[in-house]
């Protein structure tokens, strides 16, 4: 059996009709934390269970951590980055930015739910062919 890669859009067109803005920005913010943690995990030499112990949690904590599924608490976000000597920095803007081209135009002049899922799923079609 032959495997073949897929692009992320084609992979998001299919959840087009579950999706929303906030769906797609807590798993970019999930995804940098978790990378952000792993990275520093492996610029210590540490493995999972070895970066727990230094922690002061569990391996398996470590690997939700990991895991970008992880809901994290702003208190618990603090402590990680004081352990790990890094700056926390939450950033709310009045406008969604690179979000911003994913948000429904034309709503107020009969667009529909569908019509915004196909624009979104084009639009993440077009920013995955960027990338």
């Amino acid at each position: 059996m032959e495997i073949k890669p897929v692009k992320l859009g084609d992979l998001l067109s299919g959840f087009a009709d579950y999706l929303t803005i906030s769906d797609v920005m807590a798993a970019n913010a999930l995804a940098k934390i978790s990378g952000t943690i792993v990275k520093k995990r492996l610029d210590m030499n540490m493995n999972q269970k070895e970066f727990a112990v230094y922690m002061e949690v569990s391996q398996s904590m470590v690997s939700k951590w990991e895991s970008e599924n992880y809901n994290y608490s702003i208190e618990s976000l603090a402590g990680i980055c004081e352990k790990l000597n890094l700056k926390l920095e939450v950033e709310m803007k009045s406008t969604l930015s690179k979000y911003e081209a994913l948000l429904p135009t034309n709503n107020s002049c009969g667009a529909t739910h569908k019509d915004w899922n196909t624009n979104m799923s084009s639009k993440l079609l077009a920013m995955d062919e960027a990338v």
